[in-house]
């Protein structure tokens, strides 16, 4: 099984969500941004995220549940590392 690496996703933010692409399928994952600071305490700076259609629905050699966990942790540490 191939592990997803942070080359694998193309990560745009924006003032409202962070959108995370991974690339071998085109799945995205957007994830809301939190604006209250009691919300951002108890959930971190990120809402769920919300997964679309991919181009294939086939990951290929990749955990699905690998990819998502990546897709967020890529897309924290791009909101609090900016």
């Amino acid at each position: 099984m191939k592990h997803p690496t942070p080359s694998d996703f193309v990560i745009d933010v924006t003032e409202a969500h962070v959108n995370v692409t991974f690339n071998p399928n085109g799945r995205l994952y957007r994830f809301g941004r939190l604006a209250d600071p009691e919300d951002i305490v108890r959930f971190g700076p990120l809402s769920r995220g919300l997964e679309t259609e991919a181009e294939t629905d086939d990951n290929g050699e990749y955990s699905e549940e690998e990819v998502a966990r990546m897709a967020h942790a890529l897309a924290v540490k791009a909101v609090t590392t900016t």
